[in-house]
């Protein structure tokens, strides 16, 4: 959430270090067979490839957490992160993977409009 005023007001060089710290939090927090990459920007994906939806609810809660917890600095002081996470549960429906990436884009968007640092579940059809 609101990545683009720490590169902006910080710079790039700040941005990056936040970037990185908020990777490490969140790798930390996660199972070692769950699966993160970072998309671009300031936009990362979780695949968990175990659990059910309410797990996946559980997964989301302790991402938010340890990014609150990431002690994030730069050469002007603590940077507080958050995020909006969106959530698409891969169930028996026959979805691509760019499908469940665009549920799970809409979904984010979903959690920015209600205030962010929360998540939320794409429930819209395809």
């Amino acid at each position: 959430d609101r990545f683009k005023p720490i590169n902006d007001i910080l710079g790039h060089g700040a941005g990056d270090g936040v970037i990185v710290a908020m990777a490490e939090a969140l790798t930390r927090r996660l199972r070692s067979t769950d699966v993160i990459c970072r998309l671009g920007g300031d936009e990362f994906a979780v695949l968990l490839p175990t659990g059910d939806g309410v797990q996946t609810q559980f997964v989301a809660d302790g991402l938010l957490e340890a990014l609150r917890e990431a002690a994030l600095t730069s050469s002007n002081g603590w940077i507080h992160a958050t995020a909006s996470i969106g959530i698409s549960v891969i169930d028996d429906a026959d979805r691509t993977a760019a499908q469940h990436l665009a549920r799970a884009d809409a979904a984010m968007y979903d959690a920015k409009k209600a205030g962010g640092e929360r998540w939320a579940v794409a429930t819209a059809p395809d």
